[in-house]
Order: structure tokens, then sequence, then C-alpha cells
């Protein structure tokens, strides 16, 4: 724990300039500073456990409250822990340890299973910058617990002792490669998540399609990701070019996944019916598939594919896929246009219903909300203007749809952070009672 107080600066304005916002270390108590000392002295083995002192039971309780923060296991639990004991508190003492989380800009690309030295490497400032922000440099490297690095989420899990380290950093950004990326707490979001219903963006993936033949409408487009390709679509929207437009035959597409989903990694056209696609994978890449050799990999003008492998390199990339795009077959239009459009929400409603009735499944439909209106009797005999009585929930393959029977198991599923430790505790609680039957 730094003792003083930093400015944390994500730019060389910033960090030259006034300094608009600042996040000082929480100077510690001095009961907190006698007891950490006392978490950081040297213990030996004894031939016979005793009992513990007030003073480390109350350095213990403040660390599983993240009052205090030291780096390793207090020594002089060995004094009172038998082997199994102190196995089961090491795992809570890890689980203690709190994550922010960063995701990779597009482009960046690093090598496998990289080691924790070798991602601190690339966590630096060139030698023009301000001593402010190498100064935060250095204090980072030595807050930090652990960091790793996956790929194939295209997410950075940098670990913190305790949620005060942590928070001190949050909102910071942390320059990997010359690149700045954004420290984000996604833990406090999740738990947020189970009042605010807000979607958590950490398991989700998202990429860019664009119609380059043909044309598509967004049913068509999600009829293709879902029907199609077999991904869970989470939103489309039209990317906005100005305030009063956008372009209409582009999506920006989110999806329930982790990473890049195996049916469309490596692959940029699809070919349905008589129209074109092209994904473009913007997490990774930066510029749009090769028109040429239709290579995700680079742009168009470095490619470097002679013409007589064109056709060759093209089939590696596409994927074709079988079947009529659902306007061509008369179940929405083709084109946009006026005086067709619902007057009034009743008609609106009326309208989403009945096209959510045509492509509902037999499950999604038993999906309702907690707390959701009954079911009408004389639902099928209503007319088309009738008011909705209940909203779906979100799907279960997310991960934060609600679940009624499952309750209390599915809140605590919410937060892996949380379920650990809490299920760690539990068998920790049971060693504390056998410990308490200890002779002194």
């Amino acid at each position: 724990m730094v003792d003083e107080p930093t400015l944390l600066r994500g730019s060389y304005r910033e960090a030259v300039g006034p300094a608009e916002r600042t996040r000082a270390t929480p100077t510690p108590s001095t009961e907190q500073e006698r007891l950490t000392a006392l978490c950081l002295q040297p213990a030996e083995l004894l031939t016979q456990l005793r009992e513990r002192t007030e003073d480390e039971v109350q350095a213990i309780v403040m660390i599983l409250n993240h009052e205090i923060e030291v780096p390793n296991v207090p020594p002089f639990l060995i004094r009172s822990m038998d082997p199994s004991e102190l196995a089961c508190f090491e795992d809570i003492f890890m689980a203690l340890e709190y994550p922010l989380y960063a995701h990779l800009a597009p482009g960046q690309r690093f090598f496998a299973n990289m080691t924790k030295g070798a991602i601190l490497a690339q966590i630096y400032v060139g030698v023009e910058a301000a001593p402010a922000q190498k100064r935060d440099i250095e204090n980072f490297k030595k807050t930090l617990s652990r960091i790793t690095l996956d790929m194939d989420t295209r997410v950075v899990k940098i670990t913190f002792k305790g949620k005060q380290s942590a928070a001190r950093w949050s909102g910071w950004q942390m320059p990997l490669a010359g690149k700045p990326l954004l420290l984000i707490d996604y833990e406090s979001i999740i738990e947020r998540a189970k009042v605010t219903k807000e979607l958590v963006l950490l398991g989700s993936y998202q990429f860019e399609v664009e119609v380059r033949k043909g044309e598509i409408t967004s049913k068509d487009m999600r009829w293709v990701l879902t029907q199609k390709l077999g991904l869970k679509v989470q939103s489309m929207m039209h990317p906005v070019t100005e305030p009063t437009g956008n372009k209409a035959q582009q999506w920006q597409v989110r999806i329930k996944a982790n990473g890049c989903p195996e049916e469309i990694r490596h692959k940029s056209p699809v070919v349905v019916d008589s129209a074109e696609i092209v994904l473009h994978h913007l997490n990774g890449n930066v510029n749009w598939p090769c028109r040429r050799c239709q290579s995700p990999e680079h742009p168009t003008k470095y490619c470097r594919v002679s013409e007589a492998e064109l056709e060759t390199e093209a089939v590696k990339y596409k994927i074709q896929c079988s079947g009529k795009l659902p306007s061509t077959l008369g179940h929405s239009s083709r084109v946009y246009a006026a005086g067709n459009h619902p007057k009034t929400m009743a008609d609106l409603e009326a309208l989403l219903r009945k096209d959510g009735d045509n492509q509902r499944t037999k499950t999604s439909s038993k999906r309702m909300t907690v707390g959701s209106a009954p079911k009408r009797e004389n639902a099928s005999k209503s007319n088309s203007t009738a008011d909705m009585t209940g909203k779906s929930s979100l799907p279960t393959e997310w991960g934060q749809s609600v679940n009624p029977d499952a309750g209390a198991s599915k809140e605590d599923s919410t937060g892996s952070h949380d379920a650990s430790a809490t299920c760690i505790g539990q068998d920790f609680g049971s060693t504390e009672e056998t410990k308490q039957k200890m002779p002194k």
C-alpha cells in the first residue's frame, strides 16, 4: 500500500496540468498499522498448537472485511492452525483478492500464456512522459498482486490484495503496449446489476456486419445471425453517422459469448439467398476485411495474394447459408415505406406481439419475469390491439435471467468472486468451531 497520495493521470495533459480528479490512498489508523505489523512478523512452528490472541483474532477479522491488506497469509497462523485449517484459510485469503478488468484495444495481439513479468514489461510510458505518469506506473506495478491476459476473451485481469487497493485504480487508464486501457470494476457492476437488472458486458462479444450485395432488413439480419449462424443476439443497432442519420445497411451486433464464437472466427463473407454480408471483428481488427481475398486479418491495400490464388483463398473465409430470407417469402417488407406503420402505442404493441408469436418457441414463451401479470383466460379471443400482459425476461443462456424457482441460488451464482469466498468461508467456520474446543 502506498502511503503518499498519488494523482492518477491518464494522459500527458493531465500529468502536466491541473489534476481534475484526485484519488489519495486512505491513511491507515494507528490500530490498523499495529495489526498490519503483527501480520508481517515472522513466526516459528510449535510442537503444540495454541489459542489465538485477541490481537490475532482482530487482525484476521479486519483482513476478512478488507480493513487491512497484507501481501501474504499472516505467519502467526502456523501456531494456531493445523495444516488442513491453514490450507482452507489460504484459499479464503486468495479469494479475498479483488479484480479489475480491461479490454484490449482493437488490433492488439499478444502471445498466449504470458507470464506476469512479460505482461508488466508491456506496461510502460515513453521517456517523454511526465514524472507523475512514470510514478503512477511504478506504484501500479507495486500494488497489484496478479495479472493475467486471455487472448480468447481479449480481457486483462488485474488482481489486487483488497478492495481498497483496487478502488484506487478503478477508472485509471493502464498503458499496455502504448494503448491506454480503462480499468473497470465489473465486480461492483455485477452487484449493482442484481438491483438495476442492467446487462453486464463482461461476457459479451461485439462485432459489425455490413451488406455488400442485395437488400437485407433488420429482421432478415437477425434471422441470419440466430437461425443460420447459431448466435445468441443481445442487441442490434444501426451505427449513427451524424445527428440525423445512420447506416441503414450496417449493424453493430452484441452477442452472448465470452469471446469470438468458433462459427464466425476467421470468417468474413456470409452468403445467403441473393444477399451477401461481411463480418468485421472490431475487437481484434482495426480495418474491415480484404475485398480481394476476403481475409479478416488485413485490409485490401495490404493484400499480397496473387490473382491465381484469390478464388482458393476466398473459400477459406466464406460462409454459405441455405434457405430464403424471411422478407423474400412475404413475411415482412423489403423496403422502408411510409403509410403502413402503426399510429398508436396499442397498434405497435399488437404488431410486435404478433411478430413475436410467429418466432417465439414454446420454451421462450414460458419465460416470464417475477411478479408479471397473470395470463388472461380470453387471450386468444382478444383483438390485436389489446395490451400486453407480461414481458419476457432475459434468456437463461445469458446468465442473468430471473428464475423464480431458483431464487437465491441463481443470485449467488451471478458473482463468482463472492460465491467462491462464501463457499470456502463455510468450511472455515467449521474449523473455527473446532479450534474453540481445543485446550489452552
